[in-house]
């Protein structure tokens, strides 16, 4: 539970009271396994405990927008129900075997006897939650503003490298999600980064790239 951003510097004790107060459950879905369709009522948030989830949604031809990831520790459905959404607008699913906890949004707000110190650094890590949701979004809107694929993939890398502090750094996208990712299609993707390669403006080897 240590490494769940939402219980950053709640103690054992505000933990228990979390899982109590707000009717905590624990779920474990295969890979594969749908854990929000688009259209689906949503009132509680998720938190990945281990585990791979994808969120994405359906074009009308079949093929995926990837939205992102949500790794060990994060948490997800905080944006939509935050802004009083409660209809999925997404796909989740599991990559591989996931651990997920959900806790109620509307009891997280319930006041128990004046607001208790753990529910005040509970609901401060959710803004936080929200804040990097929304920087997460700023980011994508960035990328598909960009007219072509090159403007694209180096917006993208270039993003990495900034979180990274380092113009050399991993991404946790493989070329297929990195392709949905930046709405293009996969062959012209690996054919510009194999571009930009020879162009001598990066350097890369699977998933390790360096701007040069």
């Amino acid at each position: 539970m240590k490494n769940i951003s939402l219980f950053d510097k709640i103690k054992d004790d505000g933990i228990e009271n979390i899982l109590e107060n707000l009717q905590g459950e624990p779920k474990v879905y295969p890979k594969g396994d749908l854990i929000w369709q688009q259209g689906d009522n949503i009132s509680k948030i998720g938190i990945v405990l281990v585990g791979l989830l994808k969120i994405y949604t359906q074009n009308p031809d079949g093929s995926e927008t990837l939205l992102g990831q949500v790794k060990d520790g994060e948490v997800f459905g905080v944006n939509y129900i935050c802004s009083g959404l409660r209809i999925s607008p997404v796909i989740i699913q599991a990559q591989k075997q996931t651990g997920v906890l959900f806790i109620s949004y509307e009891k997280m707000l319930k006041e128990c006897s004046g607001y208790q110190d753990w529910q005040i650094k509970l609901l401060r890590n959710m803004f936080m939650s929200v804040s990097k949701e929304n920087l997460l979004l700023s980011e994508r809107l960035e990328i598909l503003d960009k007219k072509s694929i090159r403007e694209k993939v180096m917006t993208y890398l270039n993003q990495r490298a900034l979180k990274a502090g380092s113009s050399k750094f991993e991404v946790d996208l493989n070329r297929e999600k990195m392709a949905q990712y930046l709405c293009v299609d996969r062959s012209a993707l690996s054919r510009e980064l194999s571009n930009l390669r020879n162009a001598g403006i990066i350097e890369f080897q699977k998933n390790e790239f360096t701007l040069l």
